[in-house]
């Protein structure tokens, strides 16, 4: 019997958690996100505790879970798996979304930081130009000499501070002298009525009186050691002031020397540029142009002549087969009219090509037409020559002198320019 209360129980225990798991399992496919941690942990922890103890627990009726209505469970499964995917996809697009703005933020930082860096080595190079530009110049020497002036002007001021807190010193040790002088003067003059109180007085301000004159005495040096500090840190400065000046001055005057040499080196270069195109290139450029002139007139000239010749040879050709078939007409007419009388003389044919006028006349008329249109052909060509050379010529001579005139005078003003401009740098 003792036996068999504790398995009862605990088959007691076993089935009602086998009941509250199969609730909570009905409960988790119902509302799927319903079920905080917390609360599920502590459900579990129940369980187990149970479970290990053995016995029922106490009917809890306010904390019953509630039976849900009957529904179908496929259905469920598939919201439960929708609401899982939806907030999958979500959480993969906040993480993009994260991703991408902390690339561009990243990314712009960068930008920042490299412009950043551009804009201090940009500045390390022009102060290590520049350094070397002063120490090219001897300008590193006037920089030292004005830092000298700076740290002069500093020592100055302090030496200044120091001389006043040494001069308010001396004051207030001679003012604490005279007022104990002035006390023991009092009770020296009514000295019959002493008494105890007036007689310690009297001795310690006897003892203050050496104190304070060890006390004035050394504020006195002290106060005469900081005037001369500061007078000697005046004359320093003022040396270090004179020396910057001198150097200034004789920086000016190398840089201005320089500057005049430099301005007279351009200005020589500018003159011999000059000449050297006035007399060497100038020249050159004339014999080229004249030559490229007379080359095109002398081609033109020749293409012409060609064609002009070639033309009088075809009229020519053309002559003489006309002559030659009014030659054998006549002798076939002649021939049938009358005997044969001797044969005609042949014409002559001129040598200088010639433009013959076709005409229904003899061959005298064609002959004679023939030869003055020739001639003039022959002589126009060199006639229409002369005139064009003339005056290619002609304005070759204007162009020419007036390009050389204008670059002298650009040469001039430009040199006159430069060392005005580098004049005014020096200065």
């Amino acid at each position: 019997m003792s036996l068999r209360l504790p398995l009862a129980q605990s088959c007691r225990a076993c089935l009602h958690s086998s009941r509250q798991s199969q609730q909570r399992l009905l409960v988790l496919h119902q509302r799927p996100f319903s079920l905080t941690p917390r609360r599920a942990d502590a459900e579990t922890a129940s369980s187990a505790n149970l479970a290990s103890t053995g016995s029922a627990p106490a009917p809890q009726p306010s904390r019953a879970i509630p039976l849900p209505p009957p529904s179908p469970q496929p259905s469920s499964e598939a919201t439960a798996h929708s609401k899982l995917v939806e907030a999958r996809e979500l959480a993969h697009k906040q993480l993009r979304h994260l991703l991408a703005t902390l690339d561009s933020s990243a990314r712009k930082q960068a930008q920042a930081f490299s412009a950043a860096l551009r804009a201090l080595e940009l500045e390390r190079k022009l102060r290590e130009a520049g350094a070397k530009i002063n120490q090219a110049t001897g300008y590193e020497e006037i920089e030292r000499l004005r830092n000298g002036v700076a740290e002069k002007e500093r020592a100055l001021l302090e030496a200044r501070e120091r001389a006043i807190l040494f001069k308010r010193d001396y004051t207030e040790r001679v003012k604490l002298r005279a007022d104990s002088q002035r006390e023991v003067n009092d009770l020296l003059q009514r000295k019959p009525t002493w008494n105890g109180p007036d007689v310690l007085r009297f001795t310690e301000l006897v003892q203050q009186e050496h104190e304070n004159e060890r006390a004035e005495a050394k504020a006195k040096s002290e106060m005469e050691a900081g005037e001369e500090a500061v007078e000697r840190g005046f004359s320093d400065l003022m040396q270090a002031i004179l020396e910057r000046y001198h150097e200034e001055q004789v920086w000016s005057d190398k840089i201005r020397s320089m500057s005049t040499y430099g301005s007279l080196a351009i200005t020589g270069l500018n003159v011999l540029l000059f000449i050297i195109t006035l007399l060497l290139i100038e020249p050159w450029r004339r014999r080229r142009l004249v030559q490229n002139v007379e080359e095109r007139l002398r081609t033109n000239s020749q293409q012409g002549h060609d064609a002009t010749q070639a033309q009088l040879e075809t009229l020519q050709h053309l002559l003489q087969q006309t002559q030659a078939s009014l030659d054998a007409v006549a002798a076939t007419t002649a021939g049938l009219a009358a005997p044969p009388p001797a044969p005609p003389s042949p014409i002559p044919v001129p040598e200088t090509p010639f433009t013959p006028v076709f005409d229904s006349t003899s061959p005298e008329a064609v002959a004679a037409a023939s030869s003055p249109a020739s001639t003039e052909t022959t002589a126009s060509p060199t006639a229409s020559q002369q005139p064009h050379s003339r005056v290619v010529e002609q304005a070759l001579a204007a162009v020419e002198g007036h390009e050389v005139w204008a670059a002298g005078a650009a040469g001039a003003v430009g040199g006159i320019a430069i060392a005005a401009l580098v004049s005014l740098l020096g200065r």
